[in-house]
């Protein structure tokens, strides 16, 4: 970390791979999916199943500091937007790990996000606000 706020060299943002998923599981917990039942190991095995089906959707994540940590993590839908001659692009879940907060990870991960909007030539970018969520 350079400054605070500010990422360092080593924080890159890439896709989540099956072997993420008992760390993107324990995201979705801190980001409080209710929807998501039941033990660490079973939530493992049904966040494995979804990042098998790259279709379904893209999952971004930041690698944590400590290896085989997970710092941040944003899911990301695509859907054809026939009307405007596009996609849009839904940004469903994002977190960044209590203890990777006022890193600027969230500022990265964002970004991240924006540029893939950019690839896939979206014309509208959602996201999905919980008015809970204060931090």
């Amino acid at each position: 970390m350079s400054a605070k706020g500010t990422p360092s060299a080593a924080s890159r943002v890439r896709m989540a791979t099956t072997a993420d998923a008992a760390e993107v599981a324990r995201l979705l917990r801190q980001l409080g999916c209710v929807r998501w039942t039941g033990s660490d190991a079973d939530m493992a095995r049904k966040v494995g199943s979804f990042l098998a089906r790259p279709r379904a959707a893209r999952t971004l994540v930041i690698d944590g500091r400590e290896p085989g940590t997970l710092g941040a993590l944003a899911i990301v839908h695509t859907l054809a937007a026939p009307a405007d001659d596009g996609v849009q692009l839904f940004l469903d879940d994002f977190v960044v790990d209590d203890a990777a907060r006022g890193q600027g990870l969230g500022k990265l991960l964002l970004a991240a996000v924006l540029e893939l909007a950019a690839r896939d030539e979206a014309v509208l970018v959602h996201a999905r606000l919980d008015p809970g969520n204060e931090s």
